[in-house]
């Protein structure tokens, strides 16, 4: 089940690797959690049974959290793609979807959210993904998760995975300038 969708400003944080700390720590009570990294590069929390996953655009850093599976992605609504050579690259059946910039960025993120959850690459398991009825499949067969898509903060952000209900979104907001002893608080 899906625990809990985190967002900051992407500034906010050294990097990716310290807000996933931060938060391990601060609300899953875990001291000094030590990750570790899948050899397709995606971070997991070594002898932890939480799941994550992490995106960030040029203005937002995004973070999903669960007890199983998980993959998250994010891209800004303003973010112009020449998405013609990427079509190249996609079973045609997604291709049919793709009509404008938006409708890219709105399949991209499913796209990469899949991807994600799945520990993959997405430039090897791109052509693996096809659509039929307004369902996507991977590798011939209906895709395992579902998805929760939405438009926020001028982003479009999709999170697959398993059990979205009533997940809380989170805002992480610090208000100590010293960033050693950053104290972070969370708006709903």
């Amino acid at each position: 089940m899906i625990d809990k969708l985190f967002y900051a400003e992407k500034h906010a944080f050294a990097n990716s690797k310290s807000a996933i700390e931060k938060i391990l720590t601060e609300f899953y009570g875990i001291e000094s959690p030590v990750l570790s990294y899948t050899e397709n590069g995606k971070p997991i929390l070594k002898n932890g049974k939480i799941h994550f996953s992490i995106t960030h655009t040029d203005k937002l850093l995004f973070l999903a959290f669960s007890d199983t599976e998980i993959g998250i992605d994010a891209e800004m609504l303003t973010r112009e793609v020449n998405y013609l050579p990427i079509l190249k690259k996609l079973h045609p059946s997604l291709c049919e979807k793709i009509h404008s910039n938006k409708d890219f960025l709105r399949i991209w993120t499913v796209l990469e959210s899949a991807v994600k959850y799945l520990g993959g690459k997405i430039a090897c398991d791109l052509k693996e993904f096809s659509m039929q009825n307004d369902t996507l499949y991977y590798q011939n067969q209906p895709f395992r998760a579902t998805f929760f898509t939405q438009t926020f903060e001028n982003h479009f952000l999709t999170v697959c995975g398993e059990n979205f209900d009533n997940v809380p979104f989170l805002k992480l907001s610090y208000h100590n300038q010293d960033k050693k002893s950053r104290k972070y608080r969370v708006f709903t």
